[in-house]
């Protein structure tokens, strides 16, 4: 992870070289992780001197036995801690653009939380471990070594044979980081006395990782306070140390059964899993899970749009539309602006903010009152919302929306909080609970996104689905369509405040055609008694950027059971819906409008084509096959979009105009990664990116097409 060889793309290596806490990369960050870190390595250390240090029986006869097991089995520790500290200095020197006094503060914070733990855990070693000579002097120890040695069951030595059969020579040993000696011979002792040695060290170890435990546990119950949320990489080394005492006690305890328990644990796990009471599921916060459940079939999909429901959303749509038409400036035909914007993760929505503010900016402040739909997918999706919000709160203060720390805003770090509650959380069953719309739902790493989506962006997205209805009717703002996909069958999960079963099923203006297959869902008007209405705007953006492992699935309240994923996995530019709402209203854009101006806003160069090396190791051509259709997923989009996009120019008799705004780096820089979280430089060529002269070239033409 460190080292950028594993999760690159999800941006898993910034959470160990550029941790936050608090909102901000500074020392108290380091040092937690520091602290997190030395805390892993002794919790390794300490469950491999409980399965090990009895290969040593020397150990039971010098002071301090287990610091100086410590000192000599950290050959790995040190090389870790030495690769890690040059791969922070690399990466905050070069991605972060931090000078050599911000470098040694962070330095100093991470190396001063390391030595502080691995202090504290070797002086209470050192006070509560004893030698063989101490044992034999303390009478009262001696009583409690007999009382303990009645219990044999989990003794590592089971019998003298074993011992010395696998015991390990030694002859000399690291009594300090500078002075090696000669080990002691310790034959003349009873083994039953250096078997009561190590036993009362094994249960001065238990006491730290008990303490381990209910620290991880903790965090978990108080996710909910800002000082409590631990920088990601913290969690997840916790998370790691508990994991090592987990393996240690089934080691330890099990020994030569401890492969065989581990199957029947899992088989009955994997047994119990499948019983719907015991089954964790992430929920859509504000929906309703208790009435009585939607059954999920043709019939009740087709009640959904059949033609008199379809006649009537259309027509509360051309109201919307008449409505909009009135609000441009009169003397000439507007142009019908759709915005379609693509999934990438902070990266596209920052790219996608940056865009709508420089165009807004060129249109004087007109860009929201001119557009009619913003549909797309994940993290384009974000961005679209908070300018589409940020305009709502600021009409009469257009310059208000160029204001940079709005950028800062929608760029600010959400992976930590993900991860964090993925360690400390849901790698168990999620167990706290919280209430919203007078229903209760657990708190996993999706409330955890959608609290700290929500501090980003200073809660003023913190709205019911509802709550949007009527500026949209209304035409304040523009319509936004916000999709995710059910994955069981790969229909369109379309969310809207507004009634739109004619966008669930395409319109053949040729009745000889076979009957359509329905392939949408009318989130609000499928889910009408569950209170669709009182959803949560942020968990349907949740929904909309639902990334596979990243965030959970969620489910709905239906039979049979729903999952729905991220939108990109059905169209990843939004492309789909707009033209389907577009040719819905064909022939009322051919009479009022001067034709429609369709901006997409995507993540990706299209036009260039980088292909990786074909001489692979055998592991990577045994994954190809599953990773590069996964990779290649948006591309199978956009070369199918392409000939939709002809189509739909036809239809509209040739008046269709497109403009794509891609993110490209300048010449020789990385690209931004597909994460959750952006680093100093991958802000900074997202920003400049707007200014390469493909995209100022369509920006002028833009406003030069709207101002004549």
């Amino acid at each position: 992870m460190i080292t950028s060889n594993f999760g690159t793309r999800m941006g898993i290596p910034y959470l160990f070289l550029d941790p936050e806490y608090m909102g901000k990369v500074s020392f108290y960050s380091f040092f937690i992780v520091g602290f997190a870190t030395g805390g892993f390595i002794m919790i390794w250390q300490i469950t491999s001197y409980i399965l090990h240090s009895w290969r040593f029986p020397f150990l039971a006869a010098v002071r301090e036995p287990f610091l100086k097991f410590n000192l000599n089995n950290s050959v790995i520790p040190f090389i870790y801690i030495v690769v890690n500290v040059i791969e922070i200095i690399s990466f905050q020197t070069q991605s972060e653009k931090k000078t050599g006094f911000e470098l040694l503060v962070l330095i100093e914070g991470y190396l001063s939380g390391l030595f502080l733990i691995i202090m504290i855990t070797n002086t209470y070693f050192f006070s509560t471990n004893r030698n063989v000579l101490s044992w034999i002097k303390k009478e009262q120890i001696r009583k409690k070594t007999i009382k303990a040695s009645r219990l044999q069951w989990g003794t590592t030595f089971e019998s003298d044979n074993e011992h010395e059969v696998n015991a390990v020579r030694v002859d000399y040993y690291f009594s300090s980081p500078i002075h090696i000696r000669l080990t002691r011979n310790v034959e003349h002792y009873s083994k039953m006395v250096l078997q009561s040695v190590y036993r009362q060290h094994y249960f001065n170890s238990l006491f730290i990782e008990i303490t381990t435990i209910f620290i991880l546990i903790g965090l978990s119950s108080l996710i909910d306070y800002p000082f409590f949320r631990i920088p990601a990489s913290a969690s997840v080394l916790l998370l790691f140390a508990v994991i090592s005492i987990l393996v240690g006690a089934f080691s330890y305890w099990l020994r030569g059964w401890r492969t065989t328990v581990f199957i029947v644990l899992f088989v009955v796990l994997n047994f119990f899993s499948k019983v719907d009471s015991l089954k964790y599921k992430n929920q859509v916060f504000g929906l309703n899970y208790a009435n009585q459940l939607v059954r999920y079939d043709s019939i009740h999909l087709s009640k959904m749009c059949d033609s008199t429901k379809q006649a009537q959303d259309k027509a509360q749509t051309l109201v919307t539309l008449n409505q909009w038409l009135a609000n441009q400036k009169p003397g000439k035909k507007p142009y019908f602006i759709c915005i379609n914007v693509s999934g990438g993760g902070s990266r596209s929505a920052l790219w996608t903010f940056t865009v709508l503010q420089k165009l807004d900016s060129l249109l004087n402040g007109q860009l929201m009152r001119q557009t009619v739909l913003i549909t797309g997918a994940s993290g384009g999706m974000l961005g679209a919302a908070y300018f589409r919000e940020l305009y709502m709160r600021n009409k009469d203060r257009s310059s208000e929306l160029q204001n940079k720390q709005y950028n800062a805003n929608i760029a600010a770090d959400l992976l930590h909080a993900v991860t964090t509650s993925i360690a400390v959380n849901d790698m168990f069953i999620p167990w706290l609970n919280f209430k919203y719309a007078g229903q209760t739902y657990k708190k996993d790493r999706a409330y955890a996104f959608e609290q700290q989506f929500n501090d980003n962006t200073k809660g003023i997205l913190n709205k019911r689905l509802l709550q949007y209805r009527e500026p949209e009717r209304n035409a304040e703002i523009p319509w936004m369509i916000i999709n995710g996909t059910i994955v069981n069958d790969g229909r369109i999960l379309m969310i809207s405040p507004q009634p739109i079963s004619y966008l669930c099923k395409p319109n053949y203006e040729n009745q000889k055609l076979q009957q359509p297959k329905i392939d949408a869902v009318d989130f609000t008007a499928f889910f009408h008694q569950q209170n669709a209405d009182s959803v949560s705007f942020m968990s349907a953006l949740r929904i909309n950027c639902t990334f596979p492992f990243v965030l959970p699935n969620v489910s709905l309240p239906t039979i049979p059971q729903l999952e729905v994923m991220d939108a990109g996995i059905r169209d990843n530019y939004g492309f789909e819906t707009s033209t389907r709402f577009i040719s819905a209203f064909k022939e009322w854009i051919q009479q009022n409008t001067a034709g429609v101006l369709m901006i997409q806003i995507t993540d990706f160069n299209r036009t260039n084509i980088s292909l990786e090396n074909n001489e692979q190791s055998p592991a990577a051509q045994l994954s190809n096959p599953v990773t590069n259709v996964f990779y290649n997923f948006p591309e199978f989009q956009y070369y199918h979009q392409n000939d939709l996009l002809n189509l739909l120019d036809q239809s509209l008799s040739n008046n269709l105009h497109l403009y794509r705004f891609e993110y490209t780096p300048k010449v020789g820089g990385n690209r931004a990664s597909l994460s959750f979280h952006l680093t100093y430089q991958e802000k900074s060529s997202i920003i400049e990116a707007a200014e390469n002269e493909e995209n100022k070239r369509f920006f002028a033409e833009i406003k030069n097409l709207l101002q004549q």
